[in-house]
């Protein structure tokens, strides 16, 4: 949970690259996946490709050694590694949420169950429909502790397709849109 933090933190001192925009070709993988701006080809030795920020020995943000330069070697902090898989797979804070929770059920404040599960509070096909223009630091948000909630499944599965049937509408308004 320190590293969502500073990984987010240390993205928030970079610059995103000019020019740079969450766009359809960077979510071949889909729109579960951060979005990556410091990772083009071609991206500059010894930054991080999660927050851009210079990497030093030993996968550190700080220059402790006092070597002065970056390790031109290195591509991540270990902070940002260990937040990137977090971001990918947030089943592991399951146990943390819940405490923050009371272990009470997000959705319906009933007690959880054994097969609680981890859930976006804002689900991210809606960070890229509606807030994908947002600052890059900002968008981390979304897939960090902030956003998550344990909900027990039933209450997930009724969410999920409540989601699921706004889409769907919102594409059926748009074809008719488009057939107008």
């Amino acid at each position: 949970m320190r590293a969502d933090r500073l990984a987010r933190a240390l993205a928030a001192k970079s610059e995103t690259p000019v020019g740079w925009r969450w766009s359809a070709p960077e979510i071949k993988a889909g729109f579960r996946l951060p979005p990556q701006p410091f990772r083009a080809e071609g991206a500059a030795p010894g930054r991080c490709v999660v927050c851009g920020q210079p990497v030093f020995r030993l996968g550190w943000h700080e220059d402790l050694w006092g070597a002065g330069a970056p390790n031109a070697r290195a591509a991540w902090h270990s902070a940002c590694v260990a937040a990137w898989r977090f971001w990918l797979a947030p089943q592991g804070a399951r146990k943390i949420v819940a405490r923050v929770q009371r272990h009470r059920c997000a959705l319906t404040d009933k007690r959880l169950l054994k097969g609680a599960e981890i859930d976006h509070r804002t689900p991210l096909h809606e960070v890229w429909r509606d807030l994908r223009d947002r600052p890059y630091a900002e968008l981390l948000s979304y897939w960090g502790l902030g956003n998550l909630q344990v909900v027990n499944a039933p209450a997930h599965a009724a969410k999920s397709a409540a989601e699921a049937a706004a889409r769907a509408s919102l594409r059926a308004a748009a074809r008719l849109s488009d057939a107008a």
